[in-house]
């Protein structure tokens, strides 16, 4: 279960926090990948992800789209934990569902937070180059960086919590 924890935690970061953290002259770029990232999604899409908490533990999790209209996604996340390459546990999974508008709508009402700088970057995931729009907040001490790309499934390429990655892509596709 701590698996889909970090699964629904890491979405949760990105777009609370990174749909806040952009400023207000950037909402108009942050509303629209969003929107074209979650817009465009269709049954069978899917991407994998990984993160590594501790040294020697690494999570893998594969969101995989079950059903997509224009107000909502529902979607799964299977997750595996693995220590020293071996898997500790059978993969859980648990089917989660995302609110399109009512989401994008909250990360545009919020999207004046004061330390924030918005810029683009291309990232390169499993050899492939990935245009991103990437949001750096910093408040209280720590700092928050997010990559995001409306050219892969759910728009996560990266996020990083005080430089150190909570979650990164490594493929993605369409179809199981």
């Amino acid at each position: 279960m701590r698996a889909l924890g970090m699964g629904a935690l890491v979405l949760a970061v990105v777009t609370v926090l990174g749909a806040s953290a952009v400023r207000a002259a950037d909402e108009g770029a942050w509303a629209k990948m969003a929107q074209e990232a979650w817009g465009k999604l269709k049954a069978g899409d899917w991407a994998k992800y990984k993160s590594e908490p501790t040294p020697g533990i690494e999570l893998q999790m594969k969101w995989t789209v079950k059903e997509a209209t224009d107000t909502k996604v529902t979607y799964t996340i299977e997750s595996t934990t693995l220590m020293n390459g071996n898997a500790v546990a059978p993969p859980t999974s648990a089917e989660q569902s995302f609110d399109k508008q009512a989401t994008i709508a909250a990360g545009a009402a919020s999207a004046q937070t004061p330390g924030t700088t918005v810029s683009e970057e291309t990232a390169t995931v499993g050899g492939k180059s990935v245009p991103c729009l990437v949001m750096t907040a910093e408040a209280g001490g720590q700092t928050s960086k997010t990559w995001m790309s409306a050219e892969v499934p759910f728009g996560i390429v990266k996020v990083e919590a005080n430089g150190k990655v909570a979650q990164e892509l490594v493929e993605w596709g369409s179809g199981q």
